[in-house]
């Protein structure tokens, strides 16, 4: 499902109305996350949900980010953390990827060329969809946090957020999980301190290659970046 979805994605002129259906979203999400969950996590057939036990996992999906209510509601005990970061490099970044991505899987080459076909994907147009995707993902976000702050059902649950910078994590990890940590009321020991301070050292920013990206290989400037995700960048300014 989410392969076929990513494929009609990249090279459907229609995919921008496909995107902005909710019903259709919605049921991608149950799919790919609710659905999956509940059956293996929830049922402790996961091999790292340990119910016996005080010990948390933690998930990383950019998706749950516009379904929040949803994740809410099949677990009401979650912590959310949001990172933000600069929209240019996010866009560039996530473009470059998908590109990688669609090469790997439809051409088994992990070194995307554009028009490597007649039917090949065209800079200027992948671009555009690649920002429009970006930018209905950020509008559903901030809209969601609103939206759950004035439903009753859900108001109460914004103390389970958290919103932190990327760039911040970047240039202090340490205060950052410190913060997180906090913030949730889980216990940070210095045992903890001296774990993560060793896979730093070990784990270090580029350990397998710095990749390269850039807005203008998707034919994008940083002007429409900032007119489409204006939203974003009004409601989250001080974490960019």
């Amino acid at each position: 499902m989410f392969l076929f979805f990513k494929f009609f994605f990249l090279h459907s002129k229609q995919s921008q109305i496909i995107w902005e259906t909710l019903p259709f979203l919605d049921l991608l999400f149950i799919l790919q996350v609710l659905d999956f969950f509940s059956a293996h996590v929830k049922n402790g057939a996961h091999p790292y949900y340990e119910p016996s036990t005080s010990k948390h996992w933690v998930i990383k999906n950019p998706n749950h980010s516009t379904h929040l209510r949803s994740l809410l509601r099949e677990f009401p005990k979650a912590h959310v953390i949001i990172t933000h970061r600069d929209p240019n490099t996010v866009v560039a970044s996530w473009g470059k990827m998908m590109l990688n991505s669609n090469f790997t899987q439809m051409h088994n080459d992990a070194d995307a060329r554009w028009g490597v076909e007649p039917r090949g994907l065209q800079r200027d147009e992948y671009g555009d969809r690649i920002l429009h995707h970006m930018a209905t993902s950020s509008r559903k976000l901030v809209h969601s946090r609103q939206e759950m702050r004035e439903d009753p059902q859900f108001a109460s649950k914004e103390k389970e957020f958290l919103d932190i910078s990327f760039r911040k994590l970047m240039e202090d990890p340490i205060e950052v999980v410190k913060q997180i940590y906090s913030h949730f009321g889980y216990e940070f020991t210095k045992e903890y301190e001296e774990s993560l301070l060793a896979y730093l050292k070990n784990n270090g920013a580029h350990k397998y290659g710095k990749p390269v990206y850039s807005l203008d290989e998707l034919g994008l400037t940083k002007e429409q970046v900032g007119q489409e995700m204006a939203e974003y960048i009004r409601e989250y300014k001080q974490y960019l």
